[in-house]
């Protein structure tokens, strides 16, 4: 999976409309598809979405096109849908205009009864500081979100006020329990302040075809990436055939290293696991890392080369030596 910046994503949009026909309308159809779906697999079995009651912040981009496909899905699969469009000031509850002057309080008190409140708000292509109503708004979201356990945030795509290439956040940016990005991570996910704002990371297919990724640069590593690497282990094998490591780490002060190195070796599939200690720290280890097997090192304040001499005697068979954590720097 690849991580994009704006400009990329920008670049795939107008290749997928020039070369394939994916104009922009399709591509926000089927991005709203997918954020509903996800949306919808997210919910089950938790909870049911017959009578969910979810506001939808749209913004006049978009990202506010995005999220009226995904309300539209939502709405015909059960849940209560509310709409308010922040340019216009205007609301929509269950398919009901509401009046100016009762915009103001009805949309308090939505935000008051929702069960999740879906940010649609600005998406990739915001740039400058946000405007003070459209703070104001957010700042309430995220004080009702405070108060209320059982109210989550979603946003589409990216959160609002989230810089999507570095990262930094808007000082009005919304806090987002879950972010459902479209077509790729976006670079500023994986920065600071960024990571804090995203939630839980979702990507929405959008339609793109596999070959437009290649040429982009940026790839996240992902468990199903490194488990195409892992090579396959016969039925027929012991600890011998996966690889023998020897570790020459940790002392009285930080014993903790090598258990923590030792751990990291059985982790990634050593096959033998040997520690290398004095005599006296033995007992800690073997109380704490049973998959080790031990060699016993020279216990002499001066003994540094017979130690190394004993240590060298017993590398014949290992694949791999890790020397130095924990190691401190006493003779």
């Amino acid at each position: 999976m690849h991580i994009v910046t704006v400009a990329e994503m920008r670049e795939l949009e107008a290749q997928a409309d020039r070369q394939y026909g994916l104009t922009s309308p399709i591509l926000m159809s089927n991005a709203g598809k997918s954020a509903a779906d996800i949306f919808t697999a997210h919910l089950l079995p938790h909870h049911n979405i017959n009578a969910l009651e979810a506001l939808f912040l749209i913004g006049p981009g978009n990202n506010g096109g995005d999220g009226l496909v995904m309300a539209r899905h939502l709405e015909q699969q059960g849940a209560f849908v509310n709409l308010y469009h922040w340019k216009e000031q205007h609301l929509t509850v269950r398919g009901q205009d509401v009046s100016e002057a009762e915009t103001a309080p009805e949309l308090e008190s939505l935000i008051q009864s929702a069960d999740y409140i879906i940010d649609a708000l600005l998406g990739t292509g915001r740039s400058r500081p946000l405007s003070d109503d459209m703070r104001s708004l957010i700042k309430r979201v995220q004080q009702e979100r405070e108060k209320r356990d059982t109210l989550r945030i979603v946003s589409i795509d990216l959160p609002t006020g989230l810089n999507a290439d570095t990262g930094e956040a808007d000082p009005g940016a919304i806090r987002a329990d879950m972010t459902i990005t479209l077509a790729c991570p976006k670079q500023g996910f994986f920065f600071f302040p960024g990571r804090d704002y995203i939630g839980e990371l979702y990507v929405g297919d959008i339609g793109l075809p596999p070959e437009m990724e290649r040429n982009l640069s940026t790839e996240m590593l992902t468990g199903k990436l490194v488990h195409g690497l892992l090579p396959q282990r016969s039925l027929n094998s012991n600890k011998g055939t996966f690889g023998k490591v020897m570790l020459f780490c940790g002392s009285p002060p930080y014993p903790g290293s090598a258990f923590l190195a030792g751990s990291a070796a059985a982790r990634v599939g050593a096959g033998l696991i040997t520690l290398a200690v004095t005599e006296k720290m033995l007992p800690i280890y073997a109380s704490a890392f049973h998959e080790a097997t031990f060699v016993l090192l020279p216990e002499e304040d001066t003994g540094s080369f017979e130690l190394a001499k004993t240590l060298t005697n017993h590398l014949d068979g290992y694949r791999s030596l890790l020397i130095g954590p924990g190691l401190g720097q006493s003779p």
